[in-house]
């Protein structure tokens, strides 16, 4: 679904410069968009959800611990740019309870830094669960 879009905009030149491997590691992926003209930022993350080795992982622990995205959420505040994202690959598909009470646990915990869901894990299987995040503060 993704990479249709992605490749359907890319055959209709909206996007114009795709940097996967930026200088200095900024950020995951830079987007240089020519219409509506825009620079835009992804950082990617991939999440375990479900039991390993006796232990739980949740979505809502990745939202919530200092060590996990409050790190990104903090550096894409600081490049001032108004498109910065978090697109999250979870293995296996959190819920929409689990995701959505991540979701305003980070915004709570975290404010004035705010991420605002894209996604929808109803929309997706069982098996994963590619969410899309908009920084903001």
């Amino acid at each position: 679904m993704g990479y249709k879009l992605f490749y359907t905009q890319r055959a209709a030149r909206d996007i114009f410069k795709l940097q996967s491997d930026v200088k200095g590691r900024i950020v995951d992926i830079k987007l240089e968009l020519v219409s509506p003209s825009a620079m835009v930022w992804i950082e990617l993350k991939y999440w375990f959800i479900g039991y390993q080795k006796g232990t739980k992982y949740r979505a809502r622990d990745y939202f919530t611990s200092k060590d996990q995205i409050i790190k990104d959420v903090e550096k894409l505040n600081q490049m001032k740019q108004k498109h910065t994202f978090i697109l999250s690959l979870a293995v296996t598909n959190p819920g929409n309870e689990d995701w959505l009470s991540g979701i305003k646990a980070f915004n709570a915990k975290f404010n004035p830094y705010r991420v605002d869901s894209l996604s929808n894990p109803d929309r997706f299987p069982d098996t994963y669960f590619l969410g899309l995040m908009k920084v903001s503060m």
